[in-house]
């Protein structure tokens, strides 16, 4: 792990970065135009196959780019982030999240200093959403299934509690993200950002406002084709690990009742999609099958996934393992 010491008041912005070569210029001309004036920013590019690198290290050279030699997925590339990172704070954004006003990084160090239960802030405005005029963090139901919170835009300092905020705008301390053991690269790509918000949160709080919200595109590429499948796995995953036995056994109950209700009424889904001609999908079939086989493979692993609860995958040896 780097000893350099921590400066004051800086904001080190980690971005990770594949392919995106528009949407991150985007992104850094909206850091550019800040009127907070101590800020780094780090990208962290996963094995581009474009020419990401070279554009950014061309238009924009204050710019620190860090790179792997293989794709290693965002978890991994995170990490390489905050270990390289010199800030008293951090803001992880998405390459395809885009600072909305001159003051929002001001206004988040501003939010963060002010209130010392506060261990996380964030929020997104989803640009190709139904609306813009909310801010959107994340709360988590009792079997680890995710599900939005709304921060209004008026008024837009209004501070609304949530269970953990997207790392596609995760505003916190270094210092305190890199004792929570950053990212765990089993996760590999979905799932990872709610888990090490949960745990940087701990008992504290983490919450959303409009006026702390970035514009967030979510371009469709580099998504992966089996959303719903790498779901359930991690969510699984994510109450096997963090969850106690009580709850995930009680998430565990409610999921095999939900996979014989999805068989159970599987003909008539399937005639009223037909009949109102919409379009059908793979998980329209699989959607039961696919929970039970998230447990199928965690549980044999349950030993493990609890306990790297207390793994610093930011130490050398950790990040030697995943590289």
């Amino acid at each position: 792990m780097p000893a350099d010491r921590q400066a004051e008041g800086l904001v080190s912005v980690i971005i990770p970065c594949r392919n995106r070569r528009q949407e991150l210029s985007e992104c850094l001309q909206s850091i550019q135009q800040q009127d907070y004036r101590e800020i780094e920013t780090i990208v962290v590019d996963d094995c581009s196959t474009d020419d990401t690198v070279e554009f950014v290290r061309n238009e924009y050279p204050a710019v620190t780019v860090l790179q792997t030699d293989r794709q290693r997925q965002p978890a991994f590339v995170r990490n390489l982030g905050l270990r390289a990172a010199r800030g008293e704070f951090v803001l992880f954004l998405d390459s395809d999240s885009e600072l909305p006003r001159p003051d929002t990084i001001a206004t988040m160090v501003r939010v963060l200093e002010s209130d010392p239960e506060l261990a996380a802030l964030g929020g997104e405005i989803k640009v190709h959403g139904p609306r813009q005029d909310v801010a959107y963090g994340r709360g988590i139901r009792f079997n680890g299934e995710t599900c939005p919170v709304e921060a209004p835009a008026e008024p837009p300092d209004r501070l609304v509690d949530c269970d953990y905020v997207a790392t596609c705008n995760c505003f916190g301390r270094l210092e305190e993200m890199r004792r929570t053991g950053g990212f765990d690269p089993y996760f590999g790509f979905g799932g990872e950002d709610v888990d090490f918000v949960v745990r940087l949160v701990g008992d504290r709080r983490c919450a959303v406002s409009y006026q702390t919200a970035v514009l967030h595109k979510q371009s469709p590429r580099g998504r992966n084709p089996d959303e719903t499948a790498r779901y359930h796995l991690t969510r699984v995953r994510r109450q096997l690990k963090n969850a106690p036995t009580s709850r995930w056994l009680a998430g565990l109950g409610w999921d095999i009742l939900r996979f014989g209700l999805f068989y159970l009424l599987l003909v008539p889904k399937l005639l009223i999609k037909l009949l109102m001609r919409k379009e059908m999908r793979v998980e329209n079939l699989t959607g039961g099958y696919l929970i039970l086989r998230a447990y199928a493979r965690c549980l044999p692993e349950l030993g493990e996934i609890r306990a790297s609860r207390s793994v610093d995958f930011l130490s050398d040896e950790q990040m030697a393992k995943f590289q």
